[in-house]
């Protein structure tokens, strides 16, 4: 299962990207708010090659609803995300203003936000689901 996954997170990183993209490493993450894990599993990083902004990309799945379907994440090292964790905040903070966007047409809630996250441009923090 891991070498299925790893294939289909290069190809979600290489298709969102235009980049090529090598396996690097594996680190284990877990993202905590107010005391509770709102995340944990493992981020693998990318080595980049033919990226204009950066060498180094972070992706991950995560389950989709209650079946098998899962949705793939890859977010670039660059600006504010400059580890794994980074990347999966973001891609949280993401995932929440999307729900924001989609609860509330043509207005972003964003009282929620700390100033850095705020700060995050799109490239910064996203989701992207699989190839």
């Amino acid at each position: 299962m891991r070498e299925l996954e790893v294939r289909h997170l290069k190809q979600a990183v290489e298709r969102t990207h235009r980049c090529f993209a090598r396996l690097r490493k594996s680190v284990p993450v877990k993202e905590m708010h107010n005391g509770s894990v709102v995340w944990e599993g493992v981020v693998y990083v990318f080595d980049l090659t033919g990226h204009p902004g950066t060498t180094m990309a972070y992706a991950w799945s995560a389950p989709m609803g209650g079946g098998d379907k899962r949705q793939f994440f890859a977010v670039l090292h660059q600006g504010l995300v400059k580890s794994p964790a980074d990347a999966v905040r973001a891609a949280i903070i993401d995932e929440q203003k999307n729900e924001n966007d989609r609860s509330s047409p043509g207005r972003t809630d964003r009282a929620n936000l700390s100033e850095r996250d705020q700060n995050m441009s799109e490239g910064e923090r996203g989701r992207h689901e699989a190839p």
